[in-house]
């Protein structure tokens, strides 16, 4: 397993009265690391609740999403023009 890369930013949770809830999220976008970018323009991020809320409210954390499907020889089917630099 790969190590988590967390996207810098801010996830939220808030919770209505009438128990639905909206995350609210902000991500300064000059922090993106843009090798994690798929085509050159998409963003693939995992969010996950926090066990505890954050100093700062909090109440998920956002990792860089850097699944890639295997084929049925276990290679990666990234075409190459979408694959991260190796150097």
């Amino acid at each position: 397993m790969s190590e988590k890369t967390y996207v810098k930013g801010n996830a939220k949770e808030h919770v209505f009265q009438d128990g639905g809830s909206v995350l609210n999220i902000s991500i300064d976008a000059s922090d993106i690391d843009k090798s994690k970018l798929v085509k050159g323009k998409y963003l693939n991020i995992s969010i996950s609740r926090r066990k505890e809320v954050g100093q700062y409210g909090d109440t998920h954390n956002m990792i860089y999403n850097e699944y890639k499907p295997k084929d049925d020889d276990g290679m990666d089917q990234t075409p190459p023009e979408e694959q991260a630099p190796t150097s």
